[in-house]
């Protein structure tokens, strides 16, 4: 807290939060995850990570809330076998700024050599991050690929070559904001967007 000091005028009716914790978040991990990172990519990280709390930890991500087991699993939007032939997914719920939503897509049954195509699409006014995380049968982490998005963009796509050893495919997507202004928990609306996934064997 030493790092985000706010002054209010004696005799506020308000206390005067700027610089507020966002700010410095936003600030202190400029490039800290890696050359070029933004708040926006530790919000995707975080998001990845908390689908591996309770039981559903793997032992990398957050093994300190095992304890609260099953309570603490997130649960998906989605859970679809291999897709036989394109298949496209709404979210269950608009999701508010700093929110996520999660797909999984089962590996099994999917021919050798086989790719998965990801097309995403969101409404206007909101600003996803989205993620590709490969799961083995016990749930742990393989790898992960983070999908470009562009600034404005309200749509983006990735295809996933390579499938092997992995069980299943976890997409992460958050609401980082609205693209016309960096998000502050002081809005007096926190507006909840949709979003709209397409899948396709390839």
């Amino acid at each position: 807290w030493a790092l985000t000091p706010t002054q209010t005028p004696l005799g506020s009716r308000r206390w005067h939060d700027e610089p507020d914790t966002f700010d410095i978040l936003r600030k202190s991990f400029e490039s800290a995850l890696f050359t070029g990172s933004t708040l926006h990519d530790l919000m995707l990280d975080f998001g990845v990570a908390r689908a591996f709390m309770g039981s559903a930890d793997d032992g990398l991500h957050h093994p300190e809330s095992r304890a609260l087991g099953d309570s603490a699993r997130v649960t998906p939007d989605w859970d679809v076998p291999w897709p036989a032939t394109p298949k496209r997914y709404p979210q269950r719920a608009p999701v508010a700024p700093t929110g996520a939503s999660y797909l999984i897509v089962s590996t099994r049954g999917a021919p050798e050599h086989a790719r998965l195509r990801v097309e995403i699409e969101w409404e206007e006014h909101a600003l996803f991050r989205w993620a590709i995380v490969k799961l083995d049968r016990e749930g742990r982490e393989l790898g992960r690929l983070a999908i470009p998005t562009r600034e404005r963009a309200t749509s983006s796509q990735m295809s996933v070559v390579d499938l092997s050893g992995a069980d299943r495919l976890m997409l992460v997507g958050v609401n980082v904001g609205d693209p016309a202004y960096r998000f502050d928990p002081d809005d007096a609306v926190w507006e909840p967007h949709g979003w709209l996934v397409t899948i396709a064997a390839e």
